[in-house]
């Protein structure tokens, strides 16, 4: 659902938008139990998906985001288009799903050095959202420091899409070489381990 840009200029929705990132950042903290801003910095003007919703949004994403072919991007069909049009500036955050099984938390995000989609398992009726919230933990925390002291000052750009267990790589070296990794880190999101050609 797209977002009137004008809904969110007024204080009023202003608020209920800021509210509604507490939440968020609350439900993040509940499930992973460390702070969503410690790794992911917010954009500012984020969109809720739902603005009828008012504070109980727990979906974001940027103008750019909204203004893209595709916004936001949620499925799994959809990596592809994302990885082939979301555009420079793309960034989306939050818990969604499709009914009460195919539940996740969203990361993604696009800019001249990266384009990440991340889509973790977490809050569906069937999963066992302790095990998910250990592993998610450990994923995100494992995959930023990978990003930040591994390889952003090594890598020309990267590529990371992890998927309900499916992922695909691609780290592109400073020496004109590729790296590319053809499966899901999640489970172990030892990082290291798969990139040892980097680590």
């Amino acid at each position: 659902m797209r977002c009137i840009g004008s809904r969110l200029t007024s204080p009023t929705n202003g608020e209920k938008v800021n509210a509604a990132l507490e939440k968020l950042k609350e439900a993040f903290g509940k499930a992973y139990k460390f702070p969503l801003t410690e790794i992911i910095s917010l954009p500012d003007n984020l969109v809720p998906l739902y603005p009828e919703r008012g504070e109980d949004n727990y979906f974001f994403y940027s103008p750019t985001a909204e203004e893209s072919q595709f916004p936001p991007y949620r499925a799994q069909g959809e990596i592809d288009i994302f990885l082939k049009l979301a555009p420079q500036g793309y960034f989306q955050v939050g818990f969604c799903g499709h009914g009460v099984i195919s539940y996740a938390f969203y990361y993604a995000r696009v800019d001249s050095w990266s384009k990440i989609f991340f889509r973790l398992p977490y809050g569906g009726v069937y999963m066992d959202n302790k095990i998910e919230g250990e592993r998610g933990r450990r994923f995100l925390t494992n995959y930023f420091q990978f990003e930040e002291r591994r390889i952003k000052d090594k890598a020309k750009g990267i590529t990371a899409v992890d998927s309900m267990e499916e992922g695909y790589y691609r780290v592109s070296m400073s020496e004109n070489k590729e790296i590319e990794l053809k499966e899901s880190v999640y489970r172990d999101g030892d990082f290291n381990r798969h990139f040892k050609e980097i680590c």
